[in-house]
């Protein structure tokens, strides 16, 4: 198990990638996604939940109401992969798709003024931001 955990919670799952990718596995993987209507119902809290590409997509007047959630959600492991440059992709008001473009250390200082401890930092050799961290 995962941290000694069953459930998974994929925070901001868009078109499900993760829940597909681990159907076939024993974790109990839920679904939230406010833009989404059929996964947009407030998601109960998991022993793991996954914001993978999707903290640099938050409106930045939304940010600490999100990671007030994610405090809220996260029982032991919260996992997140965050992008640190510009999108390719522009929405119709031309603004990028990447609402918030910062560095790691500017996202660890957020997580941590959230509520998270930062147990982990992967250097991926790409541009974004990816930790493993708990409540603290």
């Amino acid at each position: 198990m995962i941290e000694g955990g069953r459930s998974i919670l994929d925070y901001g799952c868009g078109k499900g990638t993760l829940a597909k990718t681990l159907r076939a596995t024993p974790f109990d993987v839920r679904q939230y996604d406010p833009a989404v209507p059929s996964k947009s119902a407030l998601p109960d809290p998991a022993d793991v939940v996954a914001a993978l590409d999707v903290m640099e997509h938050i409106e930045p007047d939304r940010l600490e109401a999100v990671m007030s959630d994610l405090v809220r959600v996260t029982r032991r492991i919260l996992f997140v992969v965050v992008a640190t440059k510009q999108s390719k992709r522009w929405m119709r008001d031309g603004r990028n798709t990447h609402l918030i473009v910062e560095d790691g250390s500017w996202w660890r200082g957020k997580f941590e003024a959230a509520g998270f401890r930062v147990r982990r930092i992967w250097q991926t050799g790409l541009p974004e931001w990816v930790a493993m961290m708990e409540p603290a």
